[in-house]
């Protein structure tokens, strides 16, 4: 199947080795005859860290640096590993400019495993994004998930996205105007937000997304480990996440460039890596990091029910608006 794509990622220099191999790995598996268009969101990278991820592509690709876009308008919310990039995803339409009616949005922080142009060629049926459930946070009533749906008129069994993997109509983003209600979102329930705007968009698309296979978007450091169990998918399903995902995606706390150690995709992670200008770069873990590592191989099994509690009061104490926090000490 031979197509023409066009795929959006974002990163600073802190992010430039692990969007370095998710490039490589999406041009190693390009069919021939297949070419693409990759627009890339330059959150500060330097002139050096530019050269390495150019050197990533071959003839088939044409990479346009994208300039981040400042956003206007008041506070986001900014705590955990996140940082401002993420919100870049909301402004797809302005960052192409019109030059492109349909996007591939890829988190940088993953690799491909299979030929994008059979993704590309899913239909949209209508549905501004197409995305897969997220494996741990499936539902909009899961733990960490909207934690205000019941008043948003959300029903409960409504399916949670993972926003990491989007493929976007642009056209019909544009026209229901999902960049200006995502942030108006995020400003209203700055304090009930969790996932940035990975919320925003479950809040504001609500059903105007269709669901893809769930290959598309495994979930690293959770898929097919014994202590996870994904009840929301049938058993043949889940096997064949964790046996053959066509998208990997290092999502969470645990990265092969830092801790590691990320389930059974580190290795196919170096591997990619290997074919870019950082070949042979392993990591050099910091005293967090082999802590990270230690409790992985030995305590996760054990510690995993209790990460979700961990998030929830992490992030409860962290997304404090600062006017609230403003109000609070001159109270």
């Amino acid at each position: 199947m031979t197509q023409h794509l066009a795929i959006a990622t974002t990163a600073d220099d802190g992010y430039c080795l692990p969007a370095a191999a998710m490039l490589r790995s999406v041009v190693r598996h390009l069919p021939t005859g297949s070419s693409a268009d990759v627009y890339f969101i330059d959150g500060g990278l330097s002139p050096e860290n530019r050269r390495n991820v150019e050197q990533c592509c071959d003839s088939r690709v044409t990479l346009h640096w994208v300039p981040a876009i400042e956003i206007p308008g008041g506070e986001l919310p900014d705590w955990g590993r996140l940082n401002s990039l993420t919100y870049q995803r909301l402004l797809l339409p302005e960052l192409t400019q019109g030059t492109v009616d349909r996007l591939l949005y890829l988190d940088a922080d993953m690799v491909v495993n299979q030929d994008l142009s059979r993704l590309w060629a899913e239909e949209h049926h209508g549905k501004t994004l197409l995305a897969v459930q997220d494996l741990a946070v499936p539902y909009v009533s899961s733990p960490l998930a909207l934690q205000r749906y019941r008043d948003l008129g959300i029903p409960a069994h409504r399916k949670y996205f993972n926003a990491g993997v989007l493929l976007v109509d642009l056209k019909a983003w544009t026209e229901r105007d999902l960049t200006a209600r995502t942030f108006s979102y995020l400003r209203e329930y700055y304090e009930d937000v969790v996932f940035h705007d990975q919320d925003a968009l479950n809040a504001v698309a609500g059903d105007d997304w269709r669901e893809l296979d769930v290959r598309w978007n495994q979930i690293a450091s959770i898929a097919g480990q014994r202590f996870f169990a994904a009840p929301h998918l049938d058993s043949s399903e889940y096997r064949r996440l964790a046996q053959d995902p066509w998208i990997i995606h290092f999502a969470g706390a645990f990265k092969p460039w830092g801790s590691g150690c990320a389930g059974r995709g580190t290795e196919l992670f170096f591997d990619y890596l290997d074919e870019t200008p950082f070949r042979g770069w392993r990591p050099a873990p910091g005293m967090s990091d082999r802590l990270l590592h230690f409790y992985e191989r030995r305590l996760r099994p054990i510690g995993y029910p209790f990460e979700t509690a961990y998030l929830e009061w992490k992030a409860g104490v962290s997304r404090i608006h600062p006017a609230s926090a403003a109000r609070r000490d001159a109270a």
